[in-house]
């Protein structure tokens, strides 16, 4: 093996049979394995766990020794070796170890219905035969790709930790796919890097979560009715906004014969859509004085307009009414103001309202890479990129697209992407509205955006099938789309259908 000086990458996406893959492509050494199989063994939502290895230089016997002690440490159920040079070494006399004298006697005998349920490791010195076995694995072939950068998460996070004594905790909002950019494999970075608290919209996130294997406290905004029994089951903590609900979580929590549950109450300090009023405050207490077997864990709110400077007066008035409310409610039930989590403040509002800290804040939206005047210190995390399916030259006077709203004023040159609205892609963005980057030019679309290809104009620009369309990312930020279509951040990524295939990337 040749220990290569430089940057580590991984690419890990969802696999066949419920499978995830970690694709190697950095130079074999047995100090780039270790950081790969570091990154495996973080995969909580596989017990199974495996590896997939070929090159073609010889190993010493302490490489051989070492890769032994990497798969007892990193508790590899498999490990597979391809190449000659693993014959006749003593590792292959350990049952968990199968050995291919080739690659091609490898995929001769590959079978589907040999991994379910695993991560998998693909690492070698071959890069065709890496994207060989990659595509064996692969579950989706639709080219169009959301790909997160987790260590650009992991940046992202420390610039919040940074601004925060060390002493306030910190939860994530998870909810909604992780603002698109996906559940589990977000919150196990999250639990990894120590995060304090996880939050979710419904229950059936947070059951997603524990079912991936993610132990973190989570938090449920927005609990429903009729799914109330499985916050006991995997262990989720609910929101309280109003009474009704407050009532029917004390009566579940009764007839399953708990003895204290924690509970999140909230308040409304002025957003007015859910929590807890003012006039309300005094029969919450009376409530809470008789439901012993609720335990008060957290008080919250949540800011109307942290990140709009013409508000901040407005957003002071909020500091001010849930820092009354809630201590009035700690007051009233004689509750430990130290253990007791307050929070209002979301991503925007972490930097810009230190006295809304309290002891815990929200982080959501920021934590991706977008968040008003903290733009210029947080790194881009999610990038949306498609490929060219085909290039048309089209005259003058002729049209693009449904109802021939793409009208060629000039001959052209038009490429054809296979990503449309059925993706997520907005209509608005059409008849030249929006734009993308085409080897680092810009293209603007061309016609209306149909439900599953889109058209750009690429006249004078160098392209050819198969060159990658940038719709945000480096280069074109998710902040610069939304400024064009009048929206937020939030609507785009979270828009962006399931179908097109997440793709996440760590780097070190």
């Amino acid at each position: 093996m040749q220990n290569t000086p430089g940057t580590n990458r991984l690419v890990c996406k969802e696999g066949i049979n419920q499978c995830t893959i970690v694709a190697d492509t950095n130079l074999y050494s047995i100090e780039s394995l270790r950081f790969s199989l570091e990154f495996l063994f973080t995969q909580k939502q596989h017990t199974e766990k495996m590896a997939i290895l070929f090159y073609t230089e010889t190993e010493p016997p302490e490489n051989i020794e070492r890769l032994l002690q990497f798969a007892e440490q990193y508790n590899l159920n498999k490990l597979i070796l391809i190449g000659p040079n693993f014959t006749g070494l003593g590792i292959l006399v350990h049952d968990f170890v199968s050995h291919f004298a080739s690659g091609a006697d490898f995929i001769k005998s590959f079978s589907r219905e040999q991994y379910r349920n695993s991560a998998i490791l693909i690492k070698g010195n071959d890069p065709m035969l890496l994207d060989l076995i990659n595509r064996k694995f692969q579950k989706y072939a639709h080219r169009s790709v959301l790909e997160i950068n987790l260590s650009g998460v992991k940046e992202n996070l420390k610039t919040y930790r940074n601004l925060l004594p060390e002493e306030i905790k910190i939860m994530v909002m998870v909810k909604a796919f992780s603002y698109g950019s996906g559940s589990h494999e977000i919150a196990t970075l999250l639990e990894n890097l120590h995060i304090d608290y996880l939050g979710v919209a419904v229950i059936e996130e947070g059951i997603e979560l524990r079912e991936a294997g993610i132990t973190t406290p989570i938090m449920v905004m927005n609990p429903e009715i009729e799914n109330y029994d499985n916050l006991f089951e995997f262990n989720l903590e609910p929101v309280i906004f109003n009474r009704p609900t407050l009532h029917l979580i004390h009566q579940a929590v009764e007839n399953k014969g708990i003895e204290s549950w924690p509970v999140h109450i909230k308040i409304d300090s002025g957003m007015h859509r859910m929590g807890f009023d003012e006039h309300e405050v005094p029969e919450l207490i009376e409530d809470l004085r008789k439901f012993n077997s609720l335990q008060i864990k957290g008080l919250l709110s949540h800011f109307a307009a942290s990140s709009d400077t013409e508000h901040d007066a407005f957003t002071q008035e909020q500091i001010r009414k849930f820092d009354l409310y809630s201590t009035q409610i700690m007051d009233a039930l004689a509750l430990d103001k130290t253990k007791i989590l307050r929070h209002i403040s979301n991503s925007g509002g972490i930097h810009r309202f230190p006295n809304a800290r309290f002891n815990m804040v929200r982080l959501g939206i920021g934590l991706y890479g977008s968040d008003g005047e903290k733009q210029g210190n947080l790194l881009n995390v999610s990038t949306l990129k498609s490929r060219i399916s085909q290039i048309k030259q089209v005259k003058v006077g002729e049209t693009v697209g449904y109802s021939r709203r793409g009208k060629i004023e000039r001959d052209s040159v038009i490429a054809v992407v296979p990503i449309g609205y059925a993706d997520g892609l907005d209509r608005r963005l059409g008849n030249r509205v929006g734009k993308v980057l085409v080897n680092g030019k810009f293209a603007h679309f061309i016609g209306a955006i149909s439900m599953d290809m889109c058209t750009v104009d690429i006249t004078g620009i160098e392209a050819q099938v198969n060159d990658e369309v940038l719709f945000f990312g480096e280069g074109y930020t998710i902040n610069e789309l939304a400024k064009q279509l009048n929206t937020i951040p939030y609507e785009i990524i979270t828009r962006i259908a399931r179908r097109v295939k997440r793709v996440y990337v760590w780097e070190e």
